[in-house]
């Protein structure tokens, strides 16, 4: 059998039954191909789905001693660290993904977001406008920017941006309890 007739076997994203059926494929996966950083990968993925932080950690950080630059399992390893507390090396690997792709605008919302944590406002806003400026559509970046405004009494922009937000994804929840409390509702 060939590494890829395993890559099928499991859904990685279906119940807990099914992933970790999807972590015994990894595992073989790993144990048959060592040189391959896909199943350290999958393995990363599927353990912070189900909040097993510290092992996805350990599987992303193998695999990225294989393939150092994969901007995945990067964006994945720092979700994985900043979900355990560990802003100071997320926002770190964060920094390395804008280095590799600075035009990703997943990165740029993430990693505003981690300066947002930190309060340091002035850079998560430009982050997040960095994000929207690189995918327009992005309606997560578009929530986070209105919350930081409404925050700083931005209130007019803020509702700008959570009504853009909800033209991307009329249901999506934070931006329509965003607008809400700037409407008073």
């Amino acid at each position: 059998m060939n590494y890829y007739n395993f890559r099928g076997n499991a859904d990685f994203r279906g119940s807990a039954e099914d992933q970790e059926k999807a972590i015994g494929y990894a595992n073989t996966m790993i144990e048959k191909f060592p040189d391959r950083a896909d199943g350290y990968f999958d393995k990363g993925l599927v353990l912070g789905a189900l909040g097993r932080n510290d092992e996805a950690i350990a599987a992303l950080r193998a695999g990225l001693k294989i393939e150092p630059g994969d901007i995945t399992a990067m964006g994945n390893l720092a979700s994985a660290l900043a979900t355990k507390g560990q802003l100071d090396e997320a926002m770190q690997v964060s920094r390395e993904i804008l280095k590799y792709t600075p035009d990703n605008s997943s990165a740029h919302r993430n990693y505003g977001g981690m300066l947002y944590v930190r309060h340091r406002d002035e850079e998560a806003k430009a982050e997040f406008e960095a994000a929207i400026r690189y995918n327009p559509q992005d309606y997560q970046a578009h929530t986070a920017l209105a919350r930081l405004l409404a925050e700083k009494g931005q209130t007019e922009e803020a509702a700008e941006h959570y009504q853009a937000a909800l033209n991307i994804d009329p249901r999506y929840t934070p931006a329509l309890e965003g607008l809400g409390r700037l409407r008073g509702f």
